[in-house]
């Protein structure tokens, strides 16, 4: 099942944001996988992030990329978030080639891959009730496949960080 969509849905249905801000693609990634499914009943009500997602949720994808990139919060939280650590940020600007993206199980149990690159989503299959985006049939359908075609299409720098949302293993 590969099927990609135009992101005009809402972000609670298994859609996408278009990644317009330069050098963001992990900040969307993250909001890709904090909006669908699951992780977004974990959103405090009232946050911030609450009500960025609630703006842009009923959005069309370039209105919602449009809304994400002139938003004053996200903004100063994406700036502070970039200066901690120990590696430099880059300016945004700068060509980095280096990309994120977003494996999500939407509420419709729809595994879903999020690239800020493409039209909109793909969907990659549809996960059993029991399954989340670490089971091995999701790792299949999802991650591996992804690492499959690019190592396919002739990538040979395989560097990559993996970020999983979910409950506490305490």
């Amino acid at each position: 099942m590969q099927e990609e969509k135009d992101s005009s849905t809402s972000w609670r249905t298994g859609s996408a944001c278009p990644s317009t801000i330069r050098n963001s693609c992990g900040l969307i990634a993250l909001l890709h996988a904090v909006a669908n499914g699951e992780p977004r009943r974990h959103v405090t009500p009232g946050s911030d992030l609450a009500a960025l997602l609630e703006r842009a949720d009923p959005l069309p994808p370039a209105e919602r990329a449009r809304s994400l990139q002139y938003s004053k919060g996200l903004e100063s939280v994406y700036m502070d978030a970039a200066q901690m650590g120990d590696t430099e940020a880059p300016e945004a600007e700068d060509n980095v080639d280096l990309h994120f993206v977003a494996f999500v199980r939407g509420s419709d149990g729809t595994l879903w891959e999020m690239d800020g690159r493409r039209k909109g989503p793909l969907a990659r299959g549809v996960l059993a009730p029991d399954e989340d985006v670490l089971s091995a049939n999701a790792l299949e359908m999802g991650v591996r496949r992804f690492l499959k075609a690019e190592i396919e299409g002739g990538n040979q720098d395989m560097r990559f960080s993996l970020i999983c949302l979910g409950p506490g293993l305490d």
